[in-house]
């Protein structure tokens, strides 16, 4: 598994992704509703290659997280038969080693219900799409369409590790390279904490001295931390421990992704 970017001749992104290679194939995780514009993207780019890009529709997707996670994924990795088969597959991210399992889409309940039968010992639990997004936020990983856009380089993502500066001419490297070596970005991912009556609404405006520094993209209520949020700082109000003015009231102070580190580190 690889992560990466797409991007314009300008260096900006067009979308994010995880690239899966199986035997016989590649597949994309592209972000939601972006699958039409990065296939028509690579077929300018085809050129005279022995390659077919097609959208795929029978697949679900799961992610595994948690102390257990690897135990868990060994465990799917070798049902077979009694609901279909797994492709299971190996990632680091903020908040630690996940595994991802790619499943037919009409066999995936029956999947599910045999893995999590046979894994009872493992104590695995489904959880809802909110609980999802919390721990989102709390691993710091921000999602392509609402902490950035297509008008965001991907350095300032947080994501170096995902950006080549040795590998041959694609489209954008010159600007990506450029702002590597020339400077970096002005703006950086960070963890919000909030302070006041109510969280603020994503895409409330964040300021520092009275001056706009950034936006909360992202706000979960977080059993473990209260409200949090992430969003792209300006570096002028960047540094950890800053107290950011939240539009409309309220403050939030500003903390370095993920939020899960602070927590092995003893603060919280």
């Amino acid at each position: 598994m690889a992560r990466g970017f797409f991007t314009t001749g300008q260096g900006r992104i067009l979308a994010d992704f995880r690239l899966f290679a199986c035997a016989e194939r590649c597949w994309l995780l592209l972000p939601s509703g972006t699958g039409e514009t990065i296939r028509a993207h690579l077929e300018k780019y085809k050129l005279a290659s022995q390659v077919e890009i097609l959208a795929i529709g029978d697949r679900r997707i799961f992610e595994l997280r948690g102390a257990r996670a690897d135990e868990a994924a060994r465990l799917a990795g070798r049902i077979r038969g009694e609901g279909g088969e797994a492709v299971v597959v190996s990632e680091s991210g903020s908040g630690g080693v996940r595994f991802s399992l790619l499943l037919q889409a009409s066999e995936a309940e029956d999947f599910l219900t045999s893995w999590l039968r046979n894994a009872a010992a493992l104590r695995l639990r489904r959880v809802s799409a909110a609980a999802s997004e919390i721990a989102r936020i709390e691993d710091g990983e921000l999602r392509f369409g609402v902490d950035f856009s297509d008008e965001n380089f991907p350095q300032e993502i947080g994501r170096e590790n995902d950006v080549s500066y040795t590998k041959g001419c694609y489209l954008g490297q010159e600007v990506v390279a450029r702002v590597h070596y020339r400077g970096g970005v002005q703006r950086l991912p960070r963890g919000l904490r909030f302070a006041g009556a109510a969280p603020p609404a994503a895409g409330t405006e964040l300021g520092l001295d009275g001056r706009a520094v950034g936006r909360a993209t992202s706000v979960a209520l977080s059993p473990r931390f209260g409200w949090i949020g992430l969003g792209l700082v300006h570096q002028r109000g960047a540094a950890p421990g800053t107290r950011l003015e939240v539009a409309g009231g309220g403050s939030a102070e500003v903390v370095e992704l993920p939020f899960l580190a602070r927590t092995a580190g003893g603060a919280g």
